[in-house]
Order: C-alpha cells, then sequence, then structure tokens
C-alpha cells in the first residue's frame, strides 16, 4: 500500500492503475535546478500551459525519485499517459509543499502583473466593446 505523508511533502499520483509518490525534497529541487534552470518554476508552468510533455515528465521523474528511485524515465512517464491535469496538478502541489510546507503559499501582489493584465483585457475586447476617447 502506497500512503503519502503530507507533512513531508508527499502527494500521490496514480499512473496507469499503480500509486506512486513525489516528493521533491531538497535533493529534487536541486536536480530541477540543475536541469531545468534557476527559474524551473517558470518552465514548468509555461511547460503546463504549452503542454510540453517532455518537460512535465522530466519533472514528474525527478520528484519521484525519493520514493521509487529510477523505477521510471521521462519515456516510461510518457507512455503510461497519466492525465495530464491531475499530473501537473500533483507536480504542483509537491513543489509547493516542498517550499511552504502544509501552509498555504503567499498570495504576492504583483503590482506590474495587474497593469499587463489590465492592458491585456482591454485590448482583448470586441472592438463594440471598447470605448472611444474623446479628444
Amino acid at each position: 500500500m502506497v500512503t503519502a505523508n503530507k507533512h513531508r511533502g508527499d502527494i500521490v499520483i496514480e499512473m496507469d492503475r499503480k500509486k506512486y509518490v513525489l516528493r521533491y525534497d531538497w535533493e529534487a529541487v536541486g536536480k530541477l535546478i540543475t536541469d531545468l534552470g534557476p527559474d524551473f518554476d517558470e518552465k514548468i508552468a509555461k511547460a503546463t500551459i504549452q503542454m510540453d510533455l517532455s518537460v512535465i515528465a522530466e519533472t514528474l521523474v525527478i520528484g519521484l525519485q525519493r520514493h521509487h528511485p529510477g523505477k521510471l524515465t521521462a519515456k516510461d512517464i510518457i507512455r503510461l499517459s497519466p492525465p495530464i491535469v491531475s499530473a501537473t496538478d500533483a507536480v504542483n502541489k509537491a513543489i509547493s509543499l516542498a517550499f511552504y510546507g502544509t501552509t498555504e503559499a503567499p498570495k504576492v501582489r504583483n503590482p506590474m502583473m495587474e497593469k499587463i493584465l489590465k492592458l491585456v483585457r482591454i485590448f482583448s475586447k470586441k472592438p463594440e466593446q471598447t470605448r472611444t476617447a474623446t479628444v
């Protein structure tokens, strides 16, 4: 029976009707930095949005090493084809546990990003929805 200890950062993921435990301990975080770079979190987020399955699979392999050393490769994970949303959700939860423990990640307010998102919303409106400025 596979058990996960959330207080230690464990998250269970099911692939091909088998349960595996993900944990991004310090060694795994170091491997993420080595393999993906210091901005690994951004690369994982981008891979999720762009469906870069090779990056998602490699990220899973790194997180599986603590409990399942050498058992799966990125090619194995791609072959097993776990549901993409549940796989990326498990990765995100496990990485969050590695950084914040069982407390919730802080909500960081980024004023520049808020301005960018506001501009994106304005410029993505249909022409009939935008207001015309009078000079």
